[in-house]
């Protein structure tokens, strides 16, 4: 039987809804970008993340963890984006992760979403694929959090914290 990982929906929610204030005030950027521009940038983020665990392996590290939390953030933007409730499309329960497949459970679901992305250059039909592509990277997250016992709250609460010490707020009041 597989082990599940209990998921909060009302703190998903209102992650989802602190990023959005959070995007605009210091990520306006790529916030105004159109939406596939966006949903671009957010791809290269996660390849970047995938880079990261591949080179730093998936034992449970300082580096482990602040891949998951930035990868939890751009999950998060990335949702937004495409305008995905995810408070209502995420289920109760996602299955657990074995530390042998973090890396090859986030790569599945990034290279859908640069499939997705690609597809539009091409005039192709990408149909959901980009909604299920975010949709199984926030599966991950809160899977990966869990296997690493990391506290997600409190770490996107931190990493926010120092985005906003290295940038530049444009005027609008972020969350925490």
């Amino acid at each position: 039987m597989t082990h599940q990982v209990t998921v909060n929906t009302d703190l998903l929610r209102h992650w989802q809804e602190s990023q959005e204030v959070h995007d605009r005030s210091f990520h306006f950027d790529i916030y105004c970008l159109p939406l596939k521009a966006r949903v671009a940038h957010n791809a290269l983020h996660f390849s970047k993340y995938v880079g990261r665990l591949a080179r730093q392996g998936s034992s449970p590290t300082d580096g482990t963890r602040k891949t998951i939390t930035d990868c939890a953030l751009i999950a998060l933007s990335a949702a937004n984006a495409l305008r995905l409730n995810l408070g209502a499309l995420v289920p109760p329960t996602v299955p657990a992760l074995q530390e042998a497949d973090l890396l090859r459970d986030l790569a599945i679901p990034t290279g859908s979403l640069a499939d997705a992305v690609e597809k539009i250059d091409h005039l192709e039909d990408y149909g959901n694929k980009m909604a299920e592509s975010i949709q199984a990277i926030v599966h991950w997250v809160i899977a990966a959090a869990a296997l690493n016992n990391l506290n997600l709250d409190a770490a996107i609460r931190a990493r926010r914290g120092q985005i906003r010490e290295s940038r530049t707020h444009i005027g609008l009041r972020a969350i925490a």
